[in-house]
C-alpha cells in the first residue's frame, strides 16, 4: 500500500453534552483542496488552493477523566464513498502537557496518543476477487 500524505484544515464547534456532564462533542469540517509546498530563499511555504469535491468531515466525543485529562474518539469521513477513519485515545490525553503513551517515548508525546483504523469500501462486485485460499480443518 501506498503512503499518502495529506493535510486538512477542520473548522467548527464543540459543545458540552447536555445529558452528560464533563462531555463534550465536537462537529468539523475541512474543505477538499489542493495543497502546493514551496521552498525558496525564504524558507519553507504553503498554499491550499479550493478544489471540487465533498468536505472531509470529523467528529469526536470527548470525556474528561479529571482536571486536566481526557478520552476522545470519534471519526473522520473523507467524502462521499465510504471511506474512513475511527480513532481514539491510547491511555488518557492530557491538557497543556505531556501524556504517558504506552510505548512512546516521552519526548514524543505531547497532549496525548492516537490508535487509528481505515475503513476503506469495499470493492466494486464486478471487480476481480483476490487471491486467497481456503483452510480446510481435518
Amino acid at each position: 500500500m501506498q503512503p499518502i500524505t495529506f493535510s486538512l484544515q477542520f473548522n467548527g464547534q464543540a459543545a458540552p453534552m447536555d445529558e452528560a456532564p464533563g462531555v463534550m462533542k465536537a462537529s468539523t469540517t475541512a474543505p477538499a483542496g489542493v495543497m502546493q509546498t514551496r521552498i525558496d530563499a525564504d524558507g519553507v511555504g504553503a498554499t491550499v488552493e479550493p478544489a471540487d469535491g465533498p468536505p472531509a468531515k470529523f467528529e469526536s466525543v470527548v470525556t474528561m477523566t479529571g482536571e486536566q485529562t481526557f478520552v476522545e474518539s470519534g471519526t473522520i469521513t473523507y467524502g462521499d464513498g465510504g471511506t474512513s477513519l475511527t480513532f481514539d485515545t491510547i491511555g488518557e490525553g492530557r491538557l497543556g502537557g505531556r501524556a504517558r503513551c504506552p510505548g512512546c517515548p516521552p519526548a514524543r508525546c505531547s497532549g496525548g496518543c492516537w490508535r487509528a483504523k481505515a475503513n476503506l469500501p469495499a470493492p466494486p462486485a464486478t471487480s476481480p476477487p483476490t487471491s486467497w485460499s481456503p483452510i480446510r480443518a481435518r
